[in-house]
């Protein structure tokens, strides 16, 4: 007989439960989403709430093609989105009552809504809405262009933007809000398809809170969408579908792999060091594993996104390591890695700092963390390498905010921002001041001089822009001084007497602990002010620093 067309439903095409099938389908699926004429894109079935949603995506769409003569159908094409910054500025400008029919608030409700629903949350959906094909995404009965899904989502970024910086007339509190958005890697996605793409490790750090039933594929179903992994037939073992290892081997065998291929050490800024679940899982997998399947925001790291050159130009050079090449069931567990100790953890509170929904950071149960450390480990510091009370306040503010700002000139080219680190941004101690003022107005902790200073900078500076970028970089972290009289920001797990090192690839400088004579635990990535262009190579030359081979485990 005759068929109208020929479908294919990965849930029913795919057998589950055969391990090797569901491996060899993995590394077919990005070229039969990429032959499709089309795509099909089952969201659930329909609600009232999804309902509204739909129509509020279908006003705003039509709403755009009215005012630009785009129809959402070629918004999108196979080298990514086409939109100018002149479409955005329309965009933006679709934020009233009379454009859209019912009020702001409302509106953006219900397209939180709509983006919270779980299918924009699963990391296999992925390579479905970046195949290049014609998309339709259905809700129960209704059917959209995924062009209008994709301008609903810019909409309501670039009013939670506007808001954020203005203090707009609505409210971003509700159930769905803080759940309620298309996640940054879409937009980033559909940015950059062609001709850049995303690297391996960019797509698995931002897709640490995206869902899998199975924690592999946390790994296997991104390996379609990277850009610098090459074909399938090129690539290593440890960057192929296996379904017959454990998740901990996956992971090991990826990360140790990633390192071989790009020469540096950006996989390891992806090691949890926030939560308790790491410590339980330290028992039973590697300490340099990154645990992939635990979800966290990827401006947090100080490695990742780049901004710092701690190792300066070096990089792992594979050749001589044959700890490192090994793959073999031996020394699965071992990575071996080159470079040197520069200092060690000399204090370290073990108050945890950590970031509360009042836009306040916490030292312990102290509410006021910024101040209560200034006064306590800061202010004063003898042993400071520099002696300039200003250079020890700037060196305080950029510590606080070691993870980078994001420019939001550059959104949504980037959608996480073009991140830049602390001492390029020049509002920054503005920023830090107007954060201060909001408990001490006086400055009564500083010199008469600093004091006129940070007075006149507090008037136009944004308290809350300093609190959100230091909170992503201070929580479930601590404060901590070197031995040599560096301050910086270090996993919650890390002692005194850890060593830090410089690793050769690493952007960032690390905290190891010596295990035993001849094995060391990775502690996780650290902030050290004054170390993070390379000077500590410099520091390596000068004392004449001997290099060694670090065995982690």
């Amino acid at each position: 007989s005759s068929l109208d067309s020929l479908g294919w439903i990965g849930r029913v095409c795919i057998d589950q439960g055969n391990l090797h099938e569901r491996a060899a389908q993995v590394g077919f699926m990005k070229e039969i989403y990429k032959r499709a004429e089309g795509i099909v894109i089952w969201l659930g079935e329909s609600s009232p709430l999804t309902t509204s949603a739909v129509s509020t995506i279908t006003v705003i769409s039509r709403w755009f093609a009215s005012e630009t003569s785009v129809q959402p159908d070629h918004i999108i094409k196979a080298d990514g989105l086409r939109l100018t910054a002149q479409h955005l500025d329309v965009l933006k400008g679709l934020s009233s009552k009379d454009h859209l029919g019912i009020p702001t608030q409302e509106a953006y409700e219900q397209a939180a809504t709509f983006f919270s629903l779980p299918w924009f949350r699963r990391v296999w959906v992925l390579q479905e809405a970046f195949s290049g094909s014609t998309i339709t995404a259905r809700i129960g009965t209704h059917s959209l262009p995924w062009g209008s899904v994709i301008l609903a989502a810019l909409w309501q970024s670039l009013l939670t933007r506007s808001y954020t910086s203005s203090q707009g007339e609505f409210s971003l509190n509700g159930p769905h809000i803080s759940r309620g958005y298309l996640p940054e890697l879409w937009l980033g996605l559909l940015h950059t398809r062609i001709p850049r793409g995303l690297s391996m490790v960019e797509l698995v750090c931002r897709a640490r809170d995206f869902q899998a039933t199975d924690p592999r594929d946390k790994v296997f179903a991104l390996l379609g969408l990277a850009n610098d992994i090459g074909n399938a037939e090129n690539r290593p073992i440890g960057l192929l579908p296996d379904y017959t290892k454990t998740k901990e081997r996956v992971y090991c065998d990826f990360a140790r792999s990633l390192i071989i291929r790009q020469r540096n050490l950006d996989i390891l800024s992806a090691v949890d060091t926030f939560t308790a679940q790491r410590h339980f899982a330290r028992r039973f997998s590697p300490s340099w594993m990154p645990d992939l399947d635990v979800p966290i925001a990827t401006i947090r790291g100080f490695g990742y996104p780049r901004k710092y050159r701690a190792s300066a130009l070096t990089a792992v050079v594979p050749d001589s390591n044959t700890e490192l090449l090994c793959l073999d069931n031996s020394d699965a567990e071992v990575l071996g890695l080159s470079g040197f100790v520069f200092d060690s953890v000399k204090t370290a509170n073990q108050a945890v700092l950590n970031f509360r929904k009042d836009l306040h950071l916490y030292w312990g149960n102290q509410r006021d963390a910024v101040r209560t450390i200034w006064h306590h480990c800061v202010n004063g510091f003898s042993s400071f390498p520099t002696q300039s009370s200003n250079s020890l306040l700037r060196a305080y503010i950029n510590t606080l905010t070691a993870v980078g700002f994001a420019s939001p000139s550059k959104f949504p080219d980037y959608p996480l921002g073009e991140i830049i680190p602390s001492d390029e941004v020049p509002n920054i101690t503005a920023d830090f001041a107007a954060y201060w003022a909001q408990t001490d107005p006086s400055f009564t902790a500083f010199h008469e001089q600093q004091r006129s200073a940070l007075l006149q900078l507090s008037k136009t500076g944004d308290a809350d822009q300093f609190a959100v970028v230091a909170g992503k970089a201070c929580d479930e972290r601590l404060f901590f001084f070197t031995r040599d009289g560096h301050m910086g920001l270090c996993p919650r797990a890390a002692r005194v007497g850890d060593l830090i090192v410089i690793l050769y690839g690493g952007s960032v400088p690390y905290v190891l602990r010596r295990h035993s004579d001849d094995c060391y635990t990775f502690v996780g990535e650290c902030y050290v002010h004054g170390m993070m262009f390379g000077e500590a190579l410099v520091k390596k030359e000068r004392y004449d620093i001997k290099e060694q081979v670090f065995r982690l485990r």
